[in-house]
């Protein structure tokens, strides 16, 4: 039997669309298949993570400090944060963002500067993003900074012949 050679784009779906070279009648190539599902997707199936833009994270620290100090020191709940963040002007690059999702932001924001700040300044931030958000987290959680400074003190205690004993 002689190879046939056929191809077709028959589909029901006006987003996917696939041809096939048939060899043989029991051999069948694909030879592309796209689908409006697939676009923009990772090697697993996955969307691509998302990343928040530098400029939003900076607004949402520099919110949290200015609601701090019109609420005598104490951190702003999430929805009162996200408020005051819909309500700013210009507005957050991030689009459809739930009190959830920022909760879980300020908390990741926190727990890295608490790690930079828990260096004391003796390491040093490697990049500008790092160097800038720890800047603007000064003002937004002074506690954990002095509480972070305290607990390296601490930690660092000088001899007597001027080495230096980590732990105790």
């Amino acid at each position: 039997m002689a190879p046939i050679i056929s191809s077709s784009s028959g589909s029901s779906s006006s987003s996917s669309s696939s041809s096939a070279v048939v060899l043989s009648s029991a051999v069948a190539i694909v030879l592309s298949s796209v689908s409006g599902d697939d676009e923009g997707r990772g090697r697993r199936g996955r969307p691509p993570p998302r990343r928040w833009a530098v400029d939003d994270e900076i607004k949402i620290v520099d919110t949290i400090a200015s609601l701090r100090t019109e609420n005598m020191g104490h951190p702003p709940a999430a929805a009162v944060l996200l408020r005051a963040l819909q309500a700013a002007r210009p507005p957050l690059l991030r689009r459809g963002l739930d009190a959830s999702a920022l909760s879980q932001k300020v908390y990741n924001l926190k727990k890295k500067f608490i790690a930079a700040a828990a260096t004391n300044g003796r390491k040093r931030l490697r990049n500008k993003r790092n160097k800038v958000l720890y800047k603007h987290g000064k003002k937004a959680w002074p506690e954990e900074l002095r509480r972070a400074k305290a607990t390296a003190a601490a930690k660092t205690r000088r001899t007597s012949c001027g080495g230096r004993r980590v732990g105790f």
